[in-house]
């Protein structure tokens, strides 16, 4: 077990849950949380709706679309395509060729691919019409069990997010994306 895995567990263990139980508990608590918005009795291992009258109803019909976030693993891929609405994709860790692959891999699944929206999401972003020296390695704040920042190199970065030199760079960066199938791509400007 990875030392990110220990401190995951160790936060399952803390409240009194079963950290190999996780990903069933996740597939049964879309159910469970589809069966609210509907009004559909839903019993299952970990969770139970049944009695349970959620009010107001949502507007959306049948109900909220529910969209799973996976960077690309077939686990996580196969996940979406059988209780999601839509696919966040990391952007970060899930780079246009990746993305193109993970749609391939819906086609062996329930649904076909054109059926399920596909997003894909960037930490940050930075374009500039300047050329300008940056420093090699930059400390970012990453969503890692350690809670702390980690030292990545531009280049990683500049692979990875929209960041680049000029703003044709980025455009090529997100035609690479819209190319690949992501449909949707939140970008999150910060100033240099």
């Amino acid at each position: 077990m990875s030392a990110s895995d220990r401190i995951s567990a160790r936060d399952y263990e803390i409240v009194g849950l079963n950290y190999e139980e996780r990903w069933k508990r996740l597939d049964e608590s879309v159910q469970a949380l589809r069966s609210l918005w509907t009004g559909d009795g839903f019993t299952g291992r970990f969770y139970s709706t049944e009695g349970v009258n959620l009010e107001p109803k949502p507007l959306q019909k049948p109900a909220p679309p529910i969209w799973i976030g996976s960077w690309g693993s077939d686990a996580g891929l196969r996940r979406v395509a059988r209780l999601g609405d839509g696919w966040l994709a990391s952007a970060y860790n899930t780079m246009p060729d990746q993305f193109r692959i993970g749609l391939i891999n819906f086609q062996s699944e329930r649904r076909p691919p054109a059926k399920i929206p596909r997003f894909s999401r960037t930490r940050s972003s930075q374009c500039s019409c300047t050329s300008r020296k940056t420093n090699p390695t930059l400390s970012v704040s990453c969503l890692k069990p350690s809670r702390r920042s980690c030292i990545v190199r531009i280049d990683q970065i500049r692979e990875r997010l929209l960041i680049g030199r000029t703003g044709e760079a980025c455009a090529e960066k997100l035609a690479a994306y819209k190319k690949a199938g992501v449909q949707r791509l939140f970008v999150w400007p910060i100033r240099g």
